[in-house]
């Protein structure tokens, strides 16, 4: 890719009003020898940033709708942080699931930056008291309520759950973290998406991340292999015998998590590898057309994958139903958090 082109509010309504992503994705293409400011004819690639949101079948239609994407739907890529993407055009994505994913058109990208100031902000050591540790809020995914309900009582693994949502006081945040430092290992289970700021604050905080998400798609330049853990979701009541097999190993884990954070999710280098990710992905991609796009949206492989078709509708609105009652039970609970 020689020339960018990052299409504007002004040019698309899909794209991000908010100047932030494309103020720091400039300059790192730039020290690439990507020239910006390309026209919309000339420019090998033209740049979406998707403004974050949940996007559902209904999206395909204000695709087809908008001018630009209709007419060059095959040479736009989008910068997309949505927590469960869709995957509808090609690109950046931090959050599409593995059965959404195509390694031709798509890319795996880490978040570029954390809703917890905290993490940041620390950096002193700590000696970990337990096998492994976790806290979040346990309704975006069966999964983490499995998780808060095997290990509730167990000696060596310390789950917490959280009612809050985004909205925690900085005491919760630092809570958070100490709780994170006091693992040898730090679990992050799948939530909304498989996706998680959980790994890469473990990172941050120099704790090995296992990662209990079948669908999670790392990004390709971090070496997950040198630090993480992957531990099948059909595994979780196997953890602490599979963390006790690496836990001798947990220090220079830790150690190479932060290593790898620190060159390719940290803040002062996360945008060269957005960057890079970007460059290879649109040098990579196959020859592409409009009519192919839209074919590729409106296919029966894109609904199925995203709980699109209308039977699969039908049992997400049972599920939503279900999903209230479950909540307004665990409402009625306080929120476990105990001194560490």
């Amino acid at each position: 890719m020689k020339a960018v082109h990052i299409i504007t509010a002004e040019e698309s309504a899909l794209a991000d009003p908010n100047p932030e992503v494309r103020d720091r994705l400039l300059p790192a293409l730039r020290k690439l020898g990507v020239a910006d400011g390309a026209s919309i004819d000339r420019a090998d690639a033209l740049v979406l940033i998707e403004p974050f949101s949940f996007k559902e079948w209904r999206y395909i239609a204000r695709l087809k709708a908008c001018p630009l994407v209709s007419r060059q739907a095959h040479r736009i890529y989008t910068l997309n942080f949505d927590d469960s993407a869709a995957g509808l055009l090609r690109g950046l994505y931090v959050g599409l699931r593995r059965k959404r994913f195509d390694g031709r058109i798509h890319r795996a990208i880490p978040y570029y930056k954390t809703p917890n100031p905290a993490v940041y902000q620390t950096s002193r050591e700590v000696v970990p008291k337990y096998l492994a540790t976790y806290r979040g809020n346990p309704k975006s995914n069966p999964l983490r309520e499995k998780l808060l309900k095997t290990y509730a009582e167990h000696p060596a693994i310390r789950v917490e759950s959280t009612s809050s949502w985004l909205d925690h006081k900085a005491s919760e945040h630092q809570h958070y973290v100490d709780l994170m430092l006091h693992g040898k290992f730090s679990l992050c289970p799948a939530g909304w998406a498989p996706v998680s700021f959980r790994i890469y604050e473990s990172m941050a905080l120099g704790r090995c991340p296992a990662i209990i998400a079948d669908e999670f798609v790392p990004p390709a330049l971090v070496d997950w292999d040198s630090f993480s853990l992957r531990i099948a979701e059909s595994k979780m009541e196997s953890l602490a015998a599979i963390l006790g097999e690496s836990e001798p190993n947990f220090a220079r884990l830790g150690r190479q998590a932060r290593n790898q954070w620190e060159r390719y999710c940290s803040p002062e280098h996360v945008w060269d590898h957005v960057a890079a990710t970007l460059v290879d992905c649109v040098d990579r991609a196959p020859e592409g057309s409009v009519v192919g796009e839209t074919r590729r949206w409106d296919s029966w492989s894109m609904y199925h994958s995203n709980n699109w078709t209308l039977p699969q509708r039908l049992l997400n609105k049972i599920n939503r139903v279900r999903s209230r009652w479950r909540t307004r039970e665990r409402a009625e609970r306080p929120p476990i958090s105990l001194p560490l």
